[in-house]
């Protein structure tokens, strides 16, 4: 017997960008059927590091108990860009910012500068696709920290 409370993702861990697409589809569908939001957080990061940054935002994102993707794009400017969407079912505007708040204080300890933005199902949008690039459109530096230029 299925679970009304219990979500499409079961298990959190890193997706490919290409799966989390799918998770996404999956739990729009789970809240057209059960009439619920859910939030997606588009998270930019940015680093000037030369340690593997991947592998710490990997490691710590793993720990964070959240559904994610990460892409990494090697910038021009000896800055690294990593882009991570989190998926947040059954999460409505106030439960997303307490999520960004810790994941401020959760990279805060590094050298990193973020972006954040977010997207709510079905408000932004109604199709997957464009809910997780309303994410990462409306992401604007947050926390202490001043754009990489």
């Amino acid at each position: 017997m299925h679970d009304r409370r219990s979500s499409s993702v079961r298990d959190r861990r890193l997706y490919s960008f290409s799966d989390f697409h799918e998770l996404v589809q999956a739990e729009k569908e789970r809240s057209q059927r059960y009439k619920h939001f859910f939030i997606i957080i588009g998270l930019i990061i940015f680093s000037r590091s030369e340690q593997d940054t991947l592998g710490l935002l990997k490691t710590k994102l793993r720990l964070s108990d959240y559904a994610f993707t990460v892409d990494h794009e090697a910038g021009e400017t000896m800055v690294n860009s990593y882009r991570v969407a989190i998926l947040l079912p059954e999460t409505d505007l106030e439960g997303a910012k307490v999520v960004q708040e810790r994941l401020m204080e959760m990279f805060m300890v590094h050298e990193f500068t973020l972006q954040m933005g977010q997207a709510a199902y079905p408000d932004d949008a109604t199709i997957s696709e464009k809910l997780i690039e309303k994410a990462f459109a409306s992401a604007l530096p947050v926390g202490l920290f001043q754009p990489v230029s």
